[in-house]
């Protein structure tokens, strides 16, 4: 091949090479533009709402899309009077609540005391309609929470679980009150060697009108890498398929890691994020996407803090 040959053929190599870097940007950037909108047509909602959250901590949420907010405390740290208080705030910044009743004051568990290692979860049914009846008029409340996880992070909960029987009159008992509101469910992955629904994940038909599925990717064994970063492509459909097979009429709602709590969970990236709610967003059954969560100023996670390139992604306006 001659000099002119050699420039010519030099010449169409690096026309192709910078096609492939303007085509390689564009798939990045169409990569971006999904993972940044196409959850944000979904119903949104934010977990770990602090009880002491401002009303700029409020307005922000909302301002990021979001309509519907819980927190991980109920009656004990919260009278009904606060309560409500709170409500009238959050009414206020259009946004609405789901009231926790699968805290351990709902279920029997002292705040500060540690209980014997057999006592199981008892369902306060009293208390929680005395309670109920005090705030169910509120416009604000969007639904009632009565179990996490079959209890596994209360007291015990590792050998004793909520059962399917307690849950039934769970259900009862609240509907009692309030009739209309959806009642919620909270779900763990759970992998084949789990079986489905046993004792460990109870669930049965007319359990709720709501099941969340909590999906977070960043759970780790060693402190050091993720097990199962691909969690949400790689299962939540066949989980959302189980419980639909059980019952055809629940809403499915997918809860999403915006946290850290090492070392069983490890900050995510934004990257991990990204695919998580693109793998979300591609479930047609999917009602709700929502983010574990935001924390607060005065404790271990806080997520406009420790998680500002996670919010950057959410949507923040950078206030």
């Amino acid at each position: 091949m001659n000099r002119s040959g050699i420039v010519e053929l030099l010449s169409c190599l690096s026309v192709a090479l910078f096609a492939i870097f303007l085509l390689a940007c564009n798939i990045e950037s169409l990569v971006a533009d999904d993972g940044n909108g196409a959850w944000k047509g979904r119903l949104l909602h934010m977990k770990l709402v602090d009880r002491e959250i401002s009303d700029s901590e409020l307005k922000r949420i909302k301002g990021l899309g979001f309509s519907v907010l819980n927190g991980e405390w109920g009656m004990d740290a919260m009278p009904a009077e606060q309560l409500l208080a709170l409500l009238d705030r959050m009414q206020a910044h259009g946004l609405r609540f789901i009231v926790n009743f699968s805290d351990g004051a709902a279920w029997g568990y002292a705040p500060g005391v540690v209980p014997p290692p057999e006592q199981a979860p008892q369902w306060q049914g009293e208390r929680v309609k005395a309670y109920l009846a005090q705030i169910v008029h509120h416009p604000a409340i969007y639904a009632y929470d009565i179990s996490n996880e079959a209890g596994e992070n209360l007291p015990n909960g590792a050998r004793i679980r909520i059962t399917l029987d307690q849950m039934r009159q769970a259900v009862k008992d609240v509907r009692a009150v309030d009739g209309k509101r959806p009642i919620l469910v909270r779900m763990r992955y759970w992998d084949d060697e789990d079986g489905d629904f046993n004792w460990r994940n109870p669930f049965g038909p007319g359990i709720a009108d709501i099941v969340m599925l909590n999906l977070y990717s960043n759970y780790s064994l060693d402190g050091e890498r993720v097990l199962l970063p691909n969690m949400v492509g790689d299962s939540a459909q066949q989980l959302v398929n189980k419980i639909l097979a059980v019952d055809g009429g629940v809403r499915i709602w997918i809860s999403l890691a915006t946290f850290a709590d090492p070392p069983s969970f490890l900050k995510p990236a934004v990257t991990d994020v990204r695919r998580d709610t693109l793998s979300a967003s591609a479930l047609p059954e999917v009602e709700s996407i929502g983010f574990f969560g935001w924390g607060s100023p005065s404790r271990a996670w806080y997520l406009p803090r420790d998680g500002a390139d996670l919010l950057g992604f959410l949507g923040a306006s950078g206030e």
